[in-house]
């Protein structure tokens, strides 16, 4: 395989577990809470992102998010 393009998501960069999700098990390497990207038809793109509840890890949830790409 081989990057084709690279995106730069806001607030998704790739950060620590431990500062991402706090209730995981004390790890420093990087990760991101996004967990799959779709390029659409329209334009715009498609991302997963995976949430980690505050109460238990066993309560992992999802959240779909369309996002419209700004023409400069």
């Amino acid at each position: 395989m081989q990057i084709v393009e690279e995106i730069h998501i806001r607030g998704h960069e790739p950060r620590p577990v431990n500062e991402l999700y706090p209730n995981l098990q004390p790890d420093s390497e990087l990760c991101s809470d996004m967990s799959t990207f779709l390029p659409l038809p329209s334009g715009e793109f498609l991302s997963v992102h995976r949430e980690l509840p505050s109460a238990s890890i066993a309560d992992w949830r999802d959240q779909l998010l369309i996002w419209k790409i700004p023409h400069s």
